[in-house]
């Protein structure tokens, strides 16, 4: 990528690897087959290494100058939206103070886990994004919430042995980003 792409700017965004590992098993749940989410990361090595952030950064800044690149943690899109939004437009060269209809708003495609996998069965992966955006996936998932059809929690041994795992990467993340990441490495 960097030998056909060397002025691109790239964003990384970063979420707690824990709660990252338990989503994607969440949304992935139903077409991978997986039972339950200790089966899932213990076939699935991708389900960890995708939240071991430092190594691709390191990765990146091999190819690419620090300039070039945004670092952005999930949590402060939860703080603070506009901010948020702010700091990519002003990364990108776009005028930060555009307004947007989509800050305050909360979207999930693993809402639709049954219906994803048969959609993309068929080939239609773009009908599920479209009805997704739609007042009908906001019902659907509006619905689902209301019968508490939500994700179940991680069990507690499991999230013990993931923060031990993760902290390490994380202790070296928040060095290099000079950001307390503590709340990571909490029980």
């Amino acid at each position: 990528m960097a030998k056909h792409f060397p002025d691109v700017k790239l964003m990384m965004v970063m979420r707690n690897p824990v709660d990252r590992a338990y989503s994607n098993f969440q949304s992935r749940q139903t077409e991978s087959d997986w039972s339950n989410f200790e089966e899932a990361i213990e076939s699935d090595s991708d389900l960890l290494e995708r939240g071991h952030y430092i190594d691709q950064i390191d990765v990146l800044l091999e190819h690419y100058e620090r300039d070039q690149l945004l670092f952005l943690l999930y949590d402060d899109l939860h703080t603070n939206d506009q901010m948020y939004l702010q700091k990519i437009l002003e990364f990108i060269g776009v005028d930060p103070d555009v307004e947007s209809k989509m800050i305050g708003q909360r979207k999930n495609a693993s809402m639709f886990p049954r219906l994803r996998k048969i959609l993309h069965g068929l080939g239609l992966k773009s009908t599920l994004y479209f009805i997704s955006r739609t007042w009908i996936g906001d019902q659907v998932r509006r619905n689902r919430k209301r019968k508490g059809w939500s994700y179940q929690p991680m069990q507690q041994e499991t999230k013990k042995i993931l923060i031990e795992h993760f902290a390490p990467y994380n202790e070296r993340l928040s060095t290099f980003l000079q950001r307390d990441l503590s709340d990571w490495n909490a029980v």
